[in-house]
């Protein structure tokens, strides 16, 4: 290379940025020869594994595997390996590859996924090099349930057993003075909706229950969420009141968001009608007459029986107008929470 550069310095016809120029251009040259020859040996591997570390539940259905290079997929999908097993279907897009599950995973259990042996993409007859080899872990919520008690000190309240504990035990989440009438658990079972009366109305015979909810004490993190420390269980916050109005059935949305809860004026019973809760927002009235109801599987529309023969679907709006009239409300309420068919 000083040879050339001496050479170059000897032409006085080639001006300095000239010289710069062609001793760039050869360089650049020799180095391109040299990864012609001898290939990219760039280690294929995995960038990015979305449930990394992550705790999941039924909503999630699939992960994500990025890798740096173009990978051989059907080496990649005959390596794939997940512990305890999880039946799904694999697709790709360029170097993204979606493992989409067949049912959700079963809770309270962890999981690792390893990928070794598979081999980057080449043209040709030629062989990929080996990917570097990735273990990534993940896990299902705390399997646990919730129950009224129905003796001693347990009689009337929220209880909570988290079979994912090494001692299970039941934890009370109301306090004594409040009697559960109904609840729902939401989503990502860090929180539940109950509505419940007072000891001492229940004894004066005033069944008036207010809306609340309170916190279980399992942690969610959802991929989709950022890491959040779990509240404790326990915390109740009151939702509505029952000074001007009785609250009779409630519902609650399948993605949580939005609450759905019969009321009737204690001045004017002809004032009944359900009302729409959305979340971080005042209770508003859906202006809509009628009984039974339930939340869409969309969570966006809620169906509302007004008659034997009558029942309307409305989008949960305050202002909106009904959408679609149905003959049977029976056959509405065939939809499972999971938006099936029941």
């Amino acid at each position: 290379m000083n040879s050339l550069t001496s050479k170059f310095k000897n032409l006085k016809w080639v001006q300095p940025l000239d010289q710069a120029a062609l001793i760039l251009i050869i360089v650049l040259t020799v180095l391109i020869g040299i990864v012609l020859l001898t290939g990219d040996r760039t280690t294929p591997k995995v960038k990015e594994f979305t449930w990394q570390n992550k705790q999941i539940g039924a909503e999630d259905m699939g992960f994500i595997m990025v890798f740096n290079r173009p990978m051989n997929r059907e080496s990649v999908e005959k390596n794939l390996q997940i512990d305890p097993p999880l039946s799904g279907k694999m697709s790709w897009a360029g170097r993204r590859m979606a493992y989409t599950l067949s049912e959700p995973v079963p809770y309270g259990t962890p999981f690792s996924v390893q990928l070794k042996g598979a081999r980057d993409h080449l043209y040709g007859e030629k062989q990929g090099t080996l990917i570097e080899p990735f273990t990534g872990f993940f896990r299902s919520r705390d399997r646990a349930f919730v129950y009224i008690g129905v003796q001693g000190n347990e009689e009337g309240r929220l209880i909570l057993v988290n079979l994912s504990q090494k001692e299970p035990k039941p934890i009370p989440l109301t306090p004594e003075d409040l009697v559960v009438l109904d609840f729902e658990p939401y989503p990502k079972g860090d929180r539940i909706l109950f509505s419940a009366i007072t000891k001492s109305g229940q004894k004066q015979g005033l069944i008036e229950p207010e809306l609340y909810q309170v916190t279980t004490g399992i942690n969610p993190q959802s991929p989709e969420d950022n890491s959040k420390p779990a509240q404790p269980p326990g915390e109740i916050e009151k939702l509505l009141d029952n000074k001007y109005y009785r609250n009779l059935k409630l519902d609650l949305s399948p993605d949580g968001n939005i609450i759905v809860i019969q009321r009737v004026s204690k001045t004017n019973p002809n004032d009944a009608s359900p009302w729409f809760i959305e979340k971080g927002k005042s209770p508003k009235p859906l202006n809509a007459q009628g009984g039974d109801f339930l939340i869409a599987p969309d969570s966006q529309s809620v169906v509302i029986a007004q008659g034997p023969d009558l029942t309307t679907i409305l989008p949960l709006k305050p202002d909106a107008k009904p959408l679609e009239f149905l003959p049977k409300f029976g056959q509405v309420l065939g939809f499972a929470r999971n938006g099936s068919a029941a």
